[in-house]
């Protein structure tokens, strides 16, 4: 597959177009040390180091900083998008081709209710498995995920292989006589647009609410979280993670590798949550909490 100058130009249509040669098509996405002419790289910075790297690549297509020095020797022939953030542009780039390849089908090993409702373009992976759920417009639910009755999945939401969504919380009761009975959870669990979720993320249900994880969150390997539990918009929530029931992450947060939030606890808008920390109280919003257990360390924009 190729796309063509054109296409790229709208695609980065806040980036600086110099050079262009309309008649380019760009087929890869590769380092700049092993770009072919065909390839479109990305380069960060203006040193000396930087334009000779551009210089010696074979691609002709380069995603470069607003500071970059495109009148420099040897560099004639190469059309540049200038970017306020050359990587995330050029991210930006790579999914927007990946997604104009994508097939919207449904697996045939795929186990779907009858009554769930799937939007006219989303992908299922084989022998995933989807109760009466809502799933929204450009969802991938990748193979071997498991999506549980009253989960509502918002568009262009991504679920990995193996993610399991809207699953029964852990909840019991001892008894007088010391036998555990179980709290069924009948609650619902949503996801809004573009989540993404990873490998062996779980999310529970809410016992009688909803748990909910707000707008373009990211969840890596291995996150857990909890019944009753909230997450808000923009945050990540990196590998390891264990949101204990109850517990409220809020909007642009960042929780560290392996790290635990004790139920019911709030980490406040903002905040940075270093890798294996342990949360055994509230952190207020913009603030640095690294230790185990965790303790204030600074303001998160010090």
């Amino acid at each position: 597959m190729q796309i063509g100058l054109k296409q790229i130009q709208d695609i980065l249509s806040d980036c600086e177009g110099r050079n262009l040669r309309m008649n380019r098509e760009v087929n890869a996405f590769v380092p700049i040390e092993d770009a072919a002419e065909t390839a479109a790289v990305w380069i960060r910075g203006a040193s000396q180091a930087s334009i000779d790297k551009v210089r010696n690549s074979a691609a002709l297509v380069i995603i470069a900083g607003l500071d970059f020095p495109i009148d420099a020797e040897g560099l004639e022939e190469k059309t540049f998008f200038l970017a306020a953030n050359p990587r995330l542009s050029f991210a930006r780039l790579v999914r927007a081709f990946h997604n104009l390849s994508r097939e919207w089908s449904i697996h045939p090993t795929a186990q779907i209710h009858p009554e769930a409702e799937l939007a006219g373009k989303v992908f299922v992976g084989p022998y995933a498995v989807i109760g009466k759920a809502i799933i929204g417009e450009e969802s991938v639910i990748e193979g071997h995920c498991t999506i549980h009755d009253n989960v509502r999945i918002g568009k262009r939401v991504v679920l990995h292989h193996h993610t399991c969504v809207g699953s029964d919380g852990f909840s019991f009761e001892w008894r007088d006589d010391g036998e555990i009975e179980k709290f069924l959870h009948i609650g619902s669990c949503v996801l809004e647009d573009d989540v993404e979720a990873y490998p062996f993320v779980n999310i529970d249900r809410g016992t009688l609410g909803t748990v909910r994880v707000g707008r373009g969150t990211k969840l890596d390997h291995f996150v857990h979280v909890g019944h009753n539990c909230s997450v808000g918009k923009n945050s990540m929530i990196t590998a390891g993670v264990v949101m204990c029931g109850g517990s409220t992450v809020g909007d642009n947060v960042w929780v560290g590798v392996q790290s635990t939030i004790k139920e019911k606890c709030v980490v406040g808008d903002g905040a940075y949550i270093g890798l294996n920390s342990l949360i055994i109280k509230d952190v207020p919003a913009k603030e640095v909490w690294v230790g185990s257990p965790a303790k204030f360390l600074r303001k998160s924009d010090d």
